[in-house]
């Protein structure tokens, strides 16, 4: 997943549309990202478990029913296949997410993180969450928050052995037609294994998914090794920005990716050239808020390009994923409205919304406290280029 979904199970669009920030007041937002309001992070550093990360390709398609833009049927002449393999150190955490959506007609479709034994050993799985639209009550956008934050407080721990030859899904999910899968799973092995997170017709009994064959990637989506699934940054109350206000970007987008130095490495054994992952999904950004105790940080999507995207139709909501105090337990998320209602064919300029619901997430941070740890997560199936400003 780029870093903008829009679809009735949001699509990819980051990588064709400028992400552009909302910025929030108590009284006022508007819609533009304006550098001037936020201080750039001069040293984003990168923590936490090898990230690897299969959004590509998203959009898992057979050859029926009309071909949406972009799209590769990996399904002509064969099962399935594999997005990534990585080859696994021993007694090394990583962290394994995958994003993608059934667009067959008829196909039951598996897809999920297997791992295969060179070497006789074991796999440990700790942290696991899995959803997928067919089964939860939940849109989209909400069910992958709550991928997050079941995954930070899960609990689940198993350990299985292989013999060498062998294999298992440790994290996985059967989807049907026009259904959309998100899973995240913390993992390590004690031997020589490898790991792969593959995607085959359901129906066919026989599938080893060693044997299948690499994935078609699709021009847009990113499939590839990242350094760390932890992104640290400390901001300062103290530290302006140029006209005046206490707020950052996290999760830029675009020609803004470069605002925040740190903020984006390039990952390795990538499906393609998109090697980079706008928005930085399932990823913590774990922080030091200072000198900023008895304040309250306010929390913005981009509700001026989610309005001017094709989402505007009908996209009014977004859940964002966030722990204060950083404590494991306080992981929680908020869906929060527009600033706009849905836009309607035809229409050019928004108008504002006057419903009850919160437009915006509020964070008090205690009094008394001057060094505030606060960590955000952008989950599946959300806009980035979200803006965090101090209101008092």
């Amino acid at each position: 997943m780029v870093n903008m979904r829009v679809r009735t199970v949001r699509t990819l669009l980051v990588t064709i549309l400028v992400l552009v920030c909302m910025v929030s007041s108590v009284l006022s937002v508007s819609a533009a990202f304006v550098p001037s309001q936020a201080v750039p992070f001069a040293n984003m550093s990168n923590g936490g478990n090898k990230y690897i990360y299969s959004d590509n390709p998203e959009m898992l398609w057979d050859g029926t029913g009309t071909q949406g833009n972009g799209w590769v049927n990996n399904f002509n002449g064969r099962s399935g296949a594999y997005t990534t393999e990585e080859t696994l150190a021993v007694n090394t955490l990583y962290d394994a997410y995958f994003y993608h959506i059934n667009k067959t007609t008829s196909k039951n479709i598996k897809v999920g993180v297997y791992i295969y034994a060179t070497t006789a050993g074991t796999v440990t799985t700790l942290n696991k969450s899995v959803a997928n639209t067919g089964t939860s009550s939940f849109p989209d956008y909400e069910m992958c928050a709550n991928v997050e934050t079941g995954y930070q407080k899960s609990t689940n721990y198993t350990t299985q052995s292989l013999a060498a030859g062998t294999g298992t899904f440790i994290a996985s999910d059967q989807i049907g037609p026009l259904t959309l899968v998100n899973g995240h799973v913390m993992f390590k092995v004690s031997s020589s294994m490898k790991c792969r997170i593959v995607f085959y017709d359901a129906s066919v009994t026989t599938i080893n998914p060693n044997t299948l064959g690499k994935a078609i990637p699709m021009s847009t989506g990113t499939t590839a090794t990242f350094v760390g699934d932890v992104k640290y940054a400390d901001y300062n109350y103290n530290s302006v920005s140029t006209n005046g206000s206490h707020g950052f970007y996290l999760a830029t987008a675009g020609s803004d990716m470069s605002f925040n130095t740190g903020e984006y490495e390039t990952g390795s054994n990538a499906i393609n050239s998109n090697n980079q992952l706008m928005g930085n999904y399932g990823r913590v950004y774990n922080m030091v808020l200072s000198n900023c105790a008895g304040k309250t940080l306010r929390i913005t999507p981009d509700w001026g390009t989610i309005w001017n995207s094709s989402s505007g139709t009908w996209l009014v909501r977004e859940a964002l994923a966030y722990c204060p105090g950083g404590s494991t337990s306080s992981w929680t998320y908020k869906k929060i409205h527009s600033i706009y209602n849905k836009r309607e064919t035809g229409q050019t300029t928004p108008t504002s919304y006057t419903g009850t619901e919160l437009t915006y997430i509020d964070v008090v941070v205690p009094a008394g406290n001057n060094s505030y740890n606060f960590k955000f997560i952008l989950p599946g199936s959300n806009f980035g280029n979200v803006y965090f400003k101090f209101i008092n």
